[in-house]
């Protein structure tokens, strides 16, 4: 028996799993919304996100594309399920990385939610390998701290 000649390169990438989690005192259905491209504008502004769909419903294959200064990123939203207040993207910047994000939101006894992000970051090209490089769980946690700082901003006016 011959081996066949492989027809495609392996070419391993950097990668790297973060996950971290937030605690606020206003209800799961208050913050899942947020998580979504038609609210993260609410509290980050520089998300101005370009929807290639309508987002009503927001339904898994919404498509939306954002700028920034690492270039064009392109978004899918690949599961949104309200009943369990989960959301995941896929997101890719050609000239960086692959993202793979995943959003939890649930009901704590006290009447606040917690909500679990989890980000796999996979490398492209070289700013990619950066970012996973300098995305430690210190960083991240760092960067997920300041989405619960802004979020709390945007709810409170």
């Amino acid at each position: 028996m011959t081996r066949q000649k492989a027809l495609f390169e392996l070419r391993p990438a950097q990668t790297t799993v973060r996950r971290s989690s937030m605690r606020f005192s206003y209800s799961a259905d208050e913050i899942f919304p947020m998580f979504t491209a038609v609210r993260e504008p609410e509290w980050e502004p520089a998300f101005r996100p370009v929807l290639l769909h309508d987002p009503d419903p927001l339904v898994p294959g919404l498509v939306f594309l954002t700028d920034s200064a690492k270039g064009r990123t392109y978004w899918v939203m690949t599961r949104y399920n309200e009943e369990s207040r989960g959301v995941e993207y896929v997101r890719v910047t050609p000239s960086s990385d692959i993202a793979v994000i995943k959003i939890l939101v649930s009901d704590t006894k006290d009447a606040g939610c917690e909500v679990w992000v989890e980000y796999e970051f996979t490398a492209l090209e070289q700013p990619g390998e950066e970012l996973v490089a300098q995305m430690t769980q210190s960083a991240y946690d760092k960067w997920i701290d300041e989405w619960q700082s802004k979020i709390e901003a945007a709810l409170a006016e």
